[in-house]
Order: C-alpha cells, then structure tokens, then sequence
C-alpha cells in the first residue's frame, strides 16, 4: 500500500524526532510523484516556528532532482533527474562515526554529505511526512508507501538488500 498526497494540505503528522531517531539513523522510503518541477516536502523533521534549531532536516523534491539534509550543517543536491509517474527507493542513512549522510536511489549510493555532529533525532519537533510542520515549502504531490525508520546506520549491502525485498510491490521488471 501507499499514501496518495495531493499536493495541497495532505500530510502525516508521526511523534516528535528525538524519539525515534538518533546521530545514527537510517529512513527509507518508496515516493512515485506527479508532479517533480515544484519544491515540496517528503519526509522532514523541521518546524519554521522557531526557525533557530540547528538540528532542522528535511528531504525534498525540487526541479526534478531530491534535494535534503540539515540546514545548518551540509545540504544536498542529487544529479540524477526523477521522471513523474515512477516508483523510487531512497534511503538517507545517518552515520555519526564517519559524520556522513548518504542519500540512496535505488539501492545504489547516489552522494555522501559531510555533516559533522548532526543528530535526525536532534529536534524536538514531529516528523513530518508529505509535508513539513509550520511552512510555506509545498507539501508532496504524489505517492509515498512503505516508510521505514531503523535506529542504526544501514550498510550499503543492507540499503541494496532492502530495495531488492520490496521492489516488486512496486516495480514491474
């Protein structure tokens, strides 16, 4: 199954970050958009009111590419281009013993971010899916199925592994 979002005022409020996430984290997720040129929220754990934590993330679809990461502590663009109407494995794993990001497309590594002393747990704000909390950044015009969150850093066999388990709900090869 999945969540369809319309693009307008759809999102899924989950409990506050810091208890479920932590300095190492993995999220994935599988997200199908119909819509790819207009900036709008996935998966985040950020809260414009106030806007001073430094613990702030967010994961996003913007001119055709994924764009997220911590807002005052290494952001990413993605170069591979997203197609509207397809299904897509992304994975963001959060690793504190080599102050990475790598952000997964497909069950391959598609970048690593440095971001040092980053916590996915750090805000005391609710993970937002579809949508972000408090904010003028558009909610997600599309589909998003399967969102899981692991308390530990995936390896890149674990990413690949788990993309292969669940791409046949969604992919047809």
């Amino acid at each position: 199954g999945y969540w369809e979002f319309d693009g307008t005022d759809d999102k899924i409020v989950g409990p506050p970050c810091n208890t479920i996430l932590s300095a190492d984290s993995s999220i994935e997720l599988w997200v199908n958009f119909d819509d790819v040129t207009t900036r709008q929220t996935i998966i985040s754990g950020y809260d414009s009111t106030p806007n001073t934590d430094p613990n702030r993330w967010d994961f996003e679809m913007n001119a055709g590419s994924f764009i997220g990461g911590f807002h005052a502590n290494g952001y990413f663009t993605s170069s591979t281009a997203i197609s509207i109407g397809y299904w897509n494995h992304v994975m963001l794993v959060l690793n504190s013993s080599t102050n990475t990001l790598k952000f997964y497309l497909n069950g391959v590594e598609d970048l690593s971010q440095s971001c040092s002393n980053f916590n996915f747990g750090g805000p005391d704000i609710d993970l937002g899916i579809g949508n972000r909390n408090e904010s003028v950044v558009g909610p997600m015009d599309g589909k998003i199925g399967e969102v899981r969150i692991y308390p530990r850093a995936l390896s890149t066999a674990q990413v690949y592994q788990n993309y292969n388990a669940s791409k046949q709900k969604y992919i047809n090869e």
